[in-house]
């Protein structure tokens, strides 16, 4: 609603960040999304983020954003996070489930993964889909910005994310 809307505009938009559910994909994830914060953060836009956290995977997620430039706030429960979701300017997720709640909260987003190269050899012939991301798989269009393997870096997901900050037509495309 209008409400909703008008916290997406706050002073400082906030940012749900949000690296994945395994061990292992949070580990990957962390801190390649903490040097995409920083980057989005040193072109100069303001924002504060959230990052809900798997209860069982809290204290690992801690530890790694602990040397992020950009400190998030860790959120706790289910409840808590779709409140995060409905505060959020804009989403920066991990590939999975997650991608259709933030879809259907209406929160633009970049989408990014990555397994080892051995995974990626393997899924890559088992998977014969255009895109991993489950939303753009049901619009049959690839309307979210998703960055894996080798394209999964900090500049091209500050440059991706970046923005979706702003009013204009990235955040427009997912709207």
């Amino acid at each position: 609603g209008s409400a909703e809307r008008g916290a997406r505009q706050g002073p400082e938009p906030v940012l749900a960040v949000l690296p994945g559910s395994r061990r292992s994909e949070i580990g990957r994830l962390m801190p390649i999304f903490g040097a995409a914060l920083a980057k989005v953060q040193a072109q100069g836009y303001p924002f504060t983020v959230e990052l809900p956290a798997v209860a069982r995977h809290r204290a690992l997620i801690a530890r790694l954003a602990a040397s992020w430039t950009v400190r998030p706030r860790l959120i706790d429960g289910e409840a808590d996070k779709l409140a995060t979701f409905r505060r959020a300017r804009a989403a920066l997720a991990a590939s999975g489930t997650v991608t259709l709640e933030l879809a259907l909260a209406g929160v633009p987003m970049v989408v990014a993964y990555q397994v080892p190269k051995i995974e990626e050899v393997i899924v890559r012939r088992l998977i014969q889909v255009p895109t991993i991301v489950l939303p753009n798989l049901i619009l049959g269009e690839n309307a979210i910005p998703e960055l894996i393997q080798a394209e999964c870096t900090p500049e091209r997901l500050a440059a991706a994310l970046a923005p979706l900050l702003p009013e204009g037509p990235a955040r427009a495309a997912q709207e």
